[in-house]
């Protein structure tokens, strides 16, 4: 699962890895995050339900990031997780 940078297309995953990049920003249960682009800068606040299913390399995974043209998304897998959050 992971969130994309709008300006530069970076997906960042939500990883071990991925700790200095989202932020988690506590609300009364909000469920709201703040993603920091490394590469652009740009900040990003966004919901936990934002989030989507990518498919990434093993070293993608690992880093927490990928780089456009490194990730697809797996809508299959998203519109499995909406239904269970429906239920």
């Amino acid at each position: 699962m992971g969130i994309i940078c709008e300006k530069c297309g970076m997906a960042y995953l939500i990883t071990a890895t991925s700790n200095n990049r989202i932020d988690f920003v506590p609300s009364g249960g909000s469920e709201m995050f703040t993603l920091t682009c490394a590469t652009c800068k740009m900040k990003r606040s966004f919901h936990k339900s934002d989030l989507t299913p990518y498919v990434v390399s093993p070293r993608g995974y690992a880093k927490g990031y990928a780089e456009r043209g490194e990730y697809s998304a797996r809508q299959d897998l998203a519109n499995v997780a909406l239904r269970k959050a429906g239920s």
